[in-house]
């Protein structure tokens, strides 16, 4: 009986922290509406700080990402795709939580996946706290005013998201 016990404990233990660091390609995607993004406050991989005014008219992405984030690296390189194919349409902002990585990682992580699209550090999780970001990568589409249009939680699939662009962008319609 005593064994029996142990392996129930064991496969309720090992259920429970698949369950939390589930890092699988599951996607959520939530249609939203009336939430305006304030301006951002962030760093540049340089350390500069760096304002992000959204709602002047061009809709933009943003994607929490972090170097140590699996998912996040397929995720880079559909919005670097996306971003040589429509740099001119949508601004594409990649913010590090870098509270929870490491300065050298994040550069190493962006040479690597040669990403084209700007890359922001969130030092202190400011901007994590405010969007409430939990599972990585997360990204929001934003529409031309500055309001949430989409929330993409794990990795969207490319499909998707360049029919979310374009519906917002108003392409082939």
């Amino acid at each position: 009986m005593m064994k029996k016990e142990k392996i129930i404990c064991i496969i309720l233990l090992l259920i429970i922290i698949l369950t939390i660091f589930n890092f699988e390609k599951k996607q959520t995607i939530r249609s939203v509406g009336g939430e305006k993004i304030p301006d951002l406050s962030l760093h540049s991989l340089e350390g500069q700080e760096k304002k992000i005014v959204l709602g002047t008219g061009e809709p933009a992405i943003i994607n929490f990402w972090a170097s140590w984030c699996q998912p996040c690296k397929e995720e880079s390189l559909i919005l670097n795709r996306l971003f040589f194919n429509h740099r001119d349409k949508i601004n594409i902002y990649a913010i590090n939580l870098t509270k929870q990585d490491d300065l050298t990682n994040i550069k190493k992580f962006v040479i690597q996946n040669q990403i084209m699209y700007p890359v922001y550090l969130d030092k202190e999780g400011l901007n994590q706290e405010g969007f409430d970001v939990r599972n990585f990568p997360t990204t929001f589409l934003i529409d031309q005013k500055g309001y949430i249009s989409k929330i993409y939680v794990g990795v969207f699939g490319e499909k998707t998201i360049l029919e979310d662009v374009n519906d917002l962008l108003n392409i082939g319609k």
